[in-house]
């Protein structure tokens, strides 16, 4: 599983952003210096405490390519500060790639046993909670592939210092016993597609199956045995469909996301039918609840654009009552088009290459930003 695991994630690129850079902090830990990217919302003045939001990436991956799954664009209008560590390396089968002490074990070989990571994690916290108002009551991880297990791992071992953990892609791995408190209870959202061939949905040889991690938090938390299920309308053509699972009452809520179809990804609007950035955010901060619904509600129907995706032209409308600030990004952040719009505006790309482009929307001081694909 590593090795194709490794050679899998080193090929994954996520579209990167320069509309606000991150701060590289370093950090001495159990006599290793420790490294992590931390990025701070602009509307941050240290008057109300904020919520933290860690990202643990992948076996392989790295810090700086795990900030741009998109959780960056929400930390600025959330107004939460969010934290994204890098793993220590560890070598087999003669390569050296970045990696968790999550449990997480194949054919005999877990990495990093010796390392803490979850001292590590707790220590960041500390410090954070030393230089800036946090709200230690909503602290919140997200992680793909081994960063899922580890924010499994660390619901387990600290869920008096964890309010909530969205897993991708990661269970519970198999070489960690968890034995989590009978105090201290974590809402536990876990995304995984039943086509997945890295870590597989059934007989994961590396951890827990998807479901049985589902049915390990639902009946640690007391949650009811019979879920609520949503399904996601089904709009894109990506040969993709989105079910959740919801179990609500007890302790903490327990969510499951089932992609049927999905494999060893990560999943974003516009080209498929959920954003897993946004999806994760609803449950952390509000769970699967009538206000998570209602999230975006507020400036998100005030404008609407299409067709996306885009080959020509992109139509905007907005129902703001004042002029619209609307600029066009390319993906290294820099700025392509900028319009103010009455009602109705229009961009050409035409002329452009094909990818990813954002569009970013000012709307009553509040800045919104949208993928957009070029075909």
């Amino acid at each position: 599983m590593f090795y194709r695991l490794f050679t899998f994630l080193i090929g994954i690129t996520f579209v990167c952003n320069a509309f606000a850079q991150p701060e590289t902090r370093t950090f001495n830990w159990d006599e290793l210096e420790r490294t992590y990217l931390e990025y701070v919302p602009t509307n941050y003045t240290g008057d109300q405490a904020v919520p933290i939001v860690f990202g643990l990436h992948g076996l392989g991956d790295n810090m700086t390519n795990f900030y741009n799954v998109g959780m960056n664009y929400i930390a600025d209008t959330a107004g939460f500060i969010l934290i994204i560590p890098q793993a220590e390396t560890f070598s087999a089968y003669g390569q050296s790639f970045t990696a968790w002490n999550s449990g997480a074990s194949s054919y005999g070989i877990t990495p990093n046993t010796d390392v803490d990571d979850t001292g590590f994690l707790m220590a960041v916290l500390d410090s954070l909670d030393t230089h800036y108002n946090i709200d230690t009551e909503s602290v919140y991880f997200f992680g793909f592939s081994m960063g899922g297990y580890m924010c499994n791992r660390l619901a387990a071992e600290v869920p008096e210092r964890i309010n909530a953990i969205a897993s991708v892609s990661g269970t519970m791995g198999i070489n960690f016993t968890p034995e989590p408190s009978e105090t201290d209870f974590v809402a536990c959202l876990h995304i995984h597609g039943n086509a997945d061939e890295d870590v597989a949905y059934t007989e994961n040889a590396s951890g827990m199956d998807a479901e049985e991690l589902v049915e390990f938090w639902r009946s640690h938390n007391g949650n009811d045995e019979t879920s609520i299920l949503y399904q996601y309308p089904d709009n894109q053509d990506d040969g993709l469909t989105f079910e959740r699972y919801v179990y609500p009452n007890g302790e903490a809520q327990v969510a499951h996301i089932k992609v049927i179809g999905g494999t060893h990804s990560w999943y974003y609007q516009p080209v498929n039918d959920i954003d897993y950035a946004k999806e994760m955010w609803k449950f952390l901060r509000y769970r699967f609840s009538e206000e998570a619904s209602s999230i975006d509600e507020n400036n998100t129907n005030l404008i609407s654009f299409y067709p996306n995706p885009v080959k020509d032209r992109l139509y905007i409308e907005t129902k703001n009552e004042t002029q619209t600030e609307v600029s066009l990004f390319n993906a290294l952040g820099v700025e392509i088009n900028k319009k103010r719009i009455n009602k109705s505006g229009e961009f050409d790309l035409s002329k452009l290459a094909e990818g990813i482009y954002y569009l970013r929307v000012t709307i009553k001081d509040e800045v919104k930003t949208y993928p957009i694909l070029k075909q």
